[in-house]
């Protein structure tokens, strides 16, 4: 095939940027030139891909040419001249980089969902190439956007709801440990089909709440990111070697007894600055703890995880069937959906229009409380896959539940009055002027310290991870 870029002419790569005098710009101007500066990265792609195919058949060291081209990782060169090879079966993808339509993640998208399915199910989708790329830039679709529309392409051409490919993954599990030389830290990484990952996601969720509900160790980092990753490595070593020293035991929000597992373990730990750490206004209600992996005991009993069926009365399946929320970004045949019970808790969560309609628990607390439950966590975890901040993309696991009307100013710990809102936005509000309201079917209004207005309308259901 010729390469939908045969000649590489520079001034081609930047045609259409706008000139942008940084300190004069206005959101529309900056708006134009990123979205300029994405075109020039795709075409920038497609140039990179068309030499490539270019250096394969002149030099016998092409990947790592590639790779010292461009001082990048090592893994650059083979990614590159894996786009190479997957652009001459598929030259629609070529095109859509030359035109700017869409990046070089979308052909790693594509790669990587042909080498994991069998040759039959590998051709067909050669063959719907076209569609699939003509549809991808239709939708504006993000590369995890096209690798979802891919994955319901397999679905559809196996026929059998997904479950063909839920068994190659259950046959791709795999774990593998070793020392890391620099660091001299023992190190372990694995990969795990659905079903599993979900139970071992929610044992690990209700083992952090559980332990750090009350603050957490003196050691954990202050990046958000970084303490979660360092807490979550001590539930893990909780739930695997040993038995942790402090196991919170709060009042059960629901049934008003005690027990081992805090109210919050439901949807997220409780790190430092979490909601569950500190109220909903961000009052921490707790400190940092000492922590020792292998005190005396057996392993730790931390209860089941909760897996939350969703129904979403206003975007059912094709077949009419409700949307399920895994706590995590998965799909599950409904085939194996019988086995689930076994190792998880199920609860039910309505939703209509953007709205709870039905869920379990008290969603509404008044001034009883200022610290969000466990059902109002559960409700929001449905709606919101994100800090509610018109494009903010921290995750819901990340944030802290705020009070649009504050809880010092007479505000109450009911549904309608919380939001999700991750630590820069939540700082926004209570120390740098940042306005917020709430209104009907959860439609937002934010309003910044310098005037400019942002609104998004009901949560979406699709939007949820």
């Amino acid at each position: 095939m010729m390469d939908a870029m045969e000649v590489l002419e520079p001034n081609e790569l930047i045609a259409g940027v706008p000139r942008v005098v940084f300190r004069l710009a206005q959101r529309g101007d900056v708006l134009r030139a990123l979205e300029s500066l994405r075109m020039v990265r795709a075409r920038v792609d497609a140039a990179e891909i068309a030499l490539a195919r270019r250096l394969k058949t002149v030099s016998p060291t092409a990947e790592q040419d590639l790779t010292n081209s461009a001082r990048r990782s090592s893994s650059h060169g083979s990614k590159v001249v894996e786009r190479a090879e997957i652009t001459n079966e598929t030259p629609a993808l070529e095109k859509a980089l030359a035109a700017g339509e869409l990046a070089g993640e979308h052909v790693d998208a594509y790669a990587k969902a042909l080498k994991n399915v069998p040759g039959p199910v590998a051709s067909a989708l050669r063959d719907l190439s076209e569609l699939l790329v003509a549809q991808a830039i239709e939708a504006g679709a993000t590369p995890n956007e096209f690798a979802d529309q891919i994955a319901r392409e397999t679905k559809r051409i196996e026929g059998d709801d997904g479950q063909a490919r839920f068994q190659r993954q259950r046959s791709a599990t795999r774990l593998r440990t070793w020392t890391d030389k620099q660091t001299g830290l023992w190190r372990l990484s694995g990969q795990f089909d659905p079903l599993s990952g979900v139970v071992l996601h929610g044992r690990l969720q209700a083992a952090l709440a559980a332990m750090f509900t009350n603050g957490v160790p003196s050691n954990a980092p202050n990046d958000p990111g970084e303490r979660q990753d360092f807490l979550r490595a001590l539930a893990f070593i909780a739930l695997t070697a040993g038995r942790h020293q402090n196991t919170a035991r709060a009042p059960g929000p629901e049934s008003g007894t005690d027990s081992a597992v805090p109210r919050d373990s439901v949807t997220h730990a409780a790190p430092r600055g979490s909601d569950a750490a500190g109220d909903a206004d961000g009052e921490s209600a707790g400190g940092r703890l000492d922590w020792a992996p292998f005190a005396s005991g057996g392993p730790p009993r931390f209860g089941r995880p909760e897996i939350v069926i969703i129904v979403d009365t206003t975007a059912l399946d094709a077949l009419g069937r409700p949307t399920i929320d895994w706590g995590l970004p998965i799909d599950i045949p409904h085939r194996a959906l019988g086995t689930i019970g076994k190792n998880a808790k199920i609860s039910r969560v309505v939703l209509h229009d953007g709205s709870i309609a039905d869920a379990p628990g008290d969603l509404d607390l008044g001034r009883s409380t200022r610290l969000a439950n466990r059902a109002q966590r559960r409700a929001l975890r449905c709606l919101y896959a994100t800090c509610a901040v018109p494009g903010c993309s921290v995750a819901y696991n990340y944030t802290k539940l705020h009070h649009i009307v504050w809880w010092r100013n007479g505000g109450h710990t009911n549904l309608d009055n919380l939001l999700p809102l991750c630590t820069r936005h939540h700082t926004a509000v209570h120390g740098g002027g940042w306005k917020l309201e709430l209104g009907p079917k959860r439609h937002l209004i934010v309003t910044t310290s310098q005037g400019h207005t942002m609104k998004t309308g009901p949560p979406l259901r699709s939007s949820v991870a």
